[in-house]
Order: structure tokens, then sequence, then C-alpha cells
């Protein structure tokens, strides 16, 4: 037993992905992004923060730099928008996303 490596195979069993693909998962990253132009959004339409307490506050909720939450947020202007568009109150957006603060 000492040295085996496959100590815990007959215990757990792990299914192996189909793709060897290796690297961040691009659909998580769009959620991720989603989620960070939901919140820059929320900031915007219901706090009286400026915008760079706003981007202090998503670098540090999501622990990326500023530099990257403003590039994020550059390239999902479209969201942004349809999110200024459509104006969901913050009971959708808690619908939405049950696990943050609203």
């Amino acid at each position: 037993m000492i040295g085996s490596r496959n100590l815990f195979t007959e215990i757990l069993e792990t299914e192996q992905p189909s793709s060897t693909g290796k690297g961040r998962s691009a659909e998580l990253d769009a959620l991720r992004n989603e989620l960070i132009y939901t919140r820059y959004f929320f900031y915007l339409q219901y706090s009286d923060k400026r915008y760079e307490a706003i981007i202090l506050a998503l670098s540090k909720e999501f622990f990326l730099s500023q530099f990257r939450v403003v590039a994020i947020l550059k390239k999902n202007l479209d969201g942004i928008k349809a999110l200024r568009s459509s104006c969901p109150s913050r009971s959708a957006l808690s619908k939405k996303y049950p696990n943050w603060n609203w």
C-alpha cells in the first residue's frame, strides 16, 4: 500500500473528461464576466459609489486586478447596454443570482 498511487481508486470513481483540453473554461469565464457586468450595473444603478470605487469593489469581489475588471467591462458593453435598457429590479437580480447581496 505504501507508494501506491491508486489508494482511493477503489473508493472513488472518477470520470475522465472527454476532451484533453487544458486551461480555463470559456463557458465559466463567460458566466463570471456576466456576473461582473451585472454587479457593475447594480453599483451604478442602486448605489452612490463613484466609478473608481465601483471598479475597486469589483476587483476585490472577484479577486481580479482593476485593469482586468475594466477590460472585462469594455468587452461586454453590449451586455451592460442590455441591462440598462431592461433595468432589472433588485428582486429580479436576487432571483437570478440568489447567493449575492443585492
